[in-house]
């Protein structure tokens, strides 16, 4: 871990987070649980799904990069070559017991079949670490990755050999021992972290966080004294016994630049910077499962788009040599251009090779004028064009070819725009394959959300299709006395459905009107054509005919209105997107800027053109996480939930088209659990 706040790599469990990482999963699964089926993640990564009698499953993670209980069902991406092996000698044993070798990064995890038979699953979480099966005499029955180095070998028939131990186990440490060390150390001219890295077995950001808290930051070992290393010794013990203690506990996820979890602490730690970003969770298990659930996730997504990405760099590289040729006539196109202008303004008089006006400016333009087959040509960039002694002729030949060569450029830019159309369809094919491995539960979603909608700013709730069959349905089967009909004047309008509001009431809710015939012009074919005002119109329900009239015919979708309409003129298309709380979950919701701030914890304003659909939508979860990375306690999960928005999901919320993010704000519901509720009105 280091102090700045920048881009980490992906975290390594410690020895002491396995530590209580163990006690936690004991406890949770030395109940009487079993292992009912073992599913590759990945290559490096297995999930146990542990059952119980009476009690809920539990999804225990299995990695070369650490153990956790998991709230994610994870899709295989990959298949591992140990899935098979673990398969047949654990799944259907119960779970007896997990430890750790002492203060390694190693848990030993003990099942016991029905028939009495032990079968020890060992995960070392160091360098690649591995996952390997054992029987009950920890002879190896089948193995991840094989190990031949220089202290041990690891293979199938082989009996399993613990790593030696990396300095004194930390729960063993005394201050005897750190004075010994100290003496027996030659080169003293070493930083006490790095003195201490080397001799106990402790992790780095444990390490930095002691000499820090010592004041001993960067110090030499040689100007330590005795007294030092006694507070390096307090301190040591005090650090362990925190982070082994979970009463201690306010885990933090630590966030890099880009608002991406980078790594666990237990709690807030001083050798890391206060300017950094961090995410709280109830337990350390959860913060482990947040961290390395997203390492998995996207994980599964680059493995998934390979090939893709492949292509995608290849059209890339025909793109650059593109531009590169087109910078080159452009370039050649200019000089032959700037010598055809010098040469208009020498005096207009026949003259030869050795004129005393013409050459310095051919010199200065680094032409030449050369003969070729008796015949005198202007040399410049590789072009030869015909030289004739009256200057104007020679100064029309250089302008006619300038045009022709950037007339040229044009078929450079269409081959330029066909790389682009392919590059893009790529990336769109890439963007459906990444998919995250990780499967949410299912939640019940309201009716109303398989359609446009939003929550006006009086309550009242307003719908609208999203195509021919949505449009369709909504006025067929959602339109009632008590509602209001919206239509664009605009080709591609969809219709619109203030929820009950009788027309003799419309005169009191106009607030919502202009809100309904802002979202129904937004979502026509308006905002796609980059247009900034449309008009729009209301209805009450009797009004809107769902038959065609005798002879004719209505598309799917379409319907005959009838009778005086209630026009809203020149209304701006321009929205917001927004995470509001829908029935105690989060939920996107798109519509009008006051709506939609009034509902939500923060928002995205949106006006037409910019960015396509996808861009869009990675732009809209890195501005909210920027704006929701210090939320208050009351949405503690809400950065997670940001994070897990897939890409698809925003790109249905928002209109068809290009758009751009104008601002970000906080809503009113954050704003307002962080009292800002009154300057986030001013803004």
């Amino acid at each position: 871990m280091v102090a700045d706040r920048v881009t980490m790599k992906i975290m390594e469990i410690s020895g002491l987070e396995l530590h209580c990482l163990i006690e936690d999963i004991n406890q949770k699964l030395n109940q009487g649980y079993y292992v009912g089926t073992i599913s590759s993640i990945s290559r490096n990564s297995v999930s146990l799904k542990m059952r119980h009698p009476n009690l809920s499953d539990v999804i225990l993670i299995l990695s070369t990069t650490g153990i956790w209980i998991s709230k994610m069902n994870f899709r295989s991406f990959e298949d591992s070559p140990i899935i098979n092996g673990m398969k047949s000698e654990i799944e259907r044993a119960k779970f007896e017991s997990i430890e750790q070798v002492g203060e390694e990064r190693v848990a030993y995890l003990k099942f016991r079949h029905f028939d009495g038979r032990l079968r020890i699953l060992v995960a070392e979480f160091f360098r690649k670490g591995n996952l390997i099966v054992c029987d009950e005499n920890n002879v190896i029955i089948t193995i991840l990755n094989s190990v031949e180095v220089r202290h041990r070998i690891l293979r199938t028939g082989l009996t399993y050999q613990p790593p030696p131990p990396r300095g004194i186990n930390i729960f063993d440490l005394s201050i005897d021992d750190l004075l010994e060390l100290r003496e027996k150390e030659t080169d003293h001219s070493m930083e006490v972290e790095k003195w201490l890295g080397r001799n106990i077995s402790l992790s780095k950001k444990y390490i930095e966080e002691i000499v820090t808290r010592a004041k001993m930051k960067h110090r030499k070992l040689s100007d330590t004294t005795r007294e030092d290393i006694e507070i390096v010794f307090e301190l040591t013990r005090k650090l362990v016994s925190d982070v082994c203690d979970s009463s201690t506990h306010s885990p933090l996820v630590v966030l890099d630049n880009t608002g991406r979890p980078a790594n666990v602490i237990p709690f807030r730690l001083e050798s890391i910077s206060e300017e950094a970003a961090y995410v709280p969770h109830e337990t350390l298990m959860e913060a482990v499962d947040a961290v390395f659930s997203e390492v998995l996730k996207d994980e599964g997504s680059s493995t998934r788009t390979v090939e893709l990405d492949a292509k995608i760099a290849v059209l890339e590289h025909d793109y650059a040599q593109q531009s590169q040729a087109e910078r080159e006539v452009i370039e050649k196109s200019n000089s032959i251009r700037k010598l055809a202008q010098e040469l208009m303004i020498l005096p207009n008089i026949a003259t030869d090779i050795h004129n005393q006006p013409l050459s310095p400016v051919l010199e200065k333009n680094s032409s030449k004028i050369v003969t070729i087959a008796g015949k005198e040509f202007l040399e410049i960039v590789n072009e030869s064009i015909p030289f004739d002694p009256h200057l104007p002729k020679t100064s029309s030949l250089l302008f006619n070819r300038a045009k022709e060569l950037e007339r040229g450029c044009q078929s450079i830019r269409n081959a330029k725009s066909r790389l682009l159309e392919e590059m893009e369809d790529l990336r769109r094919k890439a963007n459906l394959l990444q998919k995250k491995a990780a499967v949410k539960p299912q939640v019940e979603k309201e009716w109303f959300e398989r359609y446009r909608w939003f929550i006006g700013s009086e309550g009242l709730l307003c719908i609208g299709g999203r195509d021919a069959s949505s449009n369709s349905a909504i006025i067929r089967k959602h339109l009632t006395d008590q509602d209001l009909v919206f239509h664009a004047e605009v080709h591609g309008s969809p219709f619109f459905v203030v929820k009950n509001i009788p027309s003799s009431s419309a005169e009191q809710f106009k607030t919502s009107l202009l809100e309904a015939a802002q979202a129904t012009v937004s979502f026509s074919r308006a905002w796609k054509d980059g247009l900034s005002v449309a008009d729009a119109y209301w209805v009450i329900p009797e009004q809107v005919k769902k038959g065609a009239p005798t002879g004719q015919f209505l598309p799917k979708g379409s319907f005959v209105i009838q009778g005086k309409r209630n026009y809203v003129k020149s209304v701006e298309i321009r929205l917001a997107l927004g995470v509001i709380i829908l029935e105690k979950r989060y939920a996107l919701m798109c519509g009008p800027q006051e709506a939609v701030k009034r509902k939500s914890i923060a928002y995205c304003v949106l006006l037409p053109g910019g960015n396509d659909p996808t861009n869009m939508a990675k732009k809209f979860k890195q501005e909210m996480v920027g704006v929701c990375s210090n939320a208050s306690e009351e949405f503690k999960d809400l950065l997670d939930h940001l994070k897990s928005l897939s890409i698809d999901e925003i790109v249905k919320t928002i209109p068809h088209g290009q758009s751009k993010v104008l601002i970000t704000k906080k809503g009113d519901l954050l704003a307002q659990s962080m009292g800002e509720l009154h300057s986030n009105q001013n803004r």
